[in-house]
């Protein structure tokens, strides 16, 4: 709880995470019913590892949230373990993604451990 009307809720990672297939799809639906189910909710922030192109599970949650029409920002995470030319390869084609499946983007914010 942050103050008496606003909590950040962390939820688990799901990117690195070594489950079956099965147990993926479970996660993602129970995921997709909490986030679904709050009238409370007022933003999701994704975290995106900006080292590696973009992963499907990404852009699974991504359509979810569309779907739902969940308000979501995209932070994109580890800019410094890349060079920028391999980040900016990464982020291209996660913004392409992004519009030819979603038809628009969300705010997209980089992060870095170094300053």
């Amino acid at each position: 709880m942050i103050n008496q009307n606003w909590y950040l809720v962390d939820l688990p990672g799901y990117g690195y995470a070594k489950y079956s297939k099965e147990q993926r799809i479970q996660w993602m639906d129970t995921m997709q019913e909490y986030l679904s189910q709050r009238d409370t909710l007022r933003k999701v922030f994704v975290l995106i590892d900006g080292s590696i192109s973009p992963q499907k599970i990404d852009m699974d949650f991504l359509t979810i949230f569309a779907q739902e029409k969940i308000p979501y920002d995209i932070i994109i995470t580890k800019t410094d373990k890349c060079n920028q030319k391999e980040l900016h390869k990464n982020l291209t084609a996660l913004k392409e993604q992004i519009e030819e499946t979603l038809g628009g983007l969300p705010n997209i914010i980089q992060t870095s451990s170094i300053k």
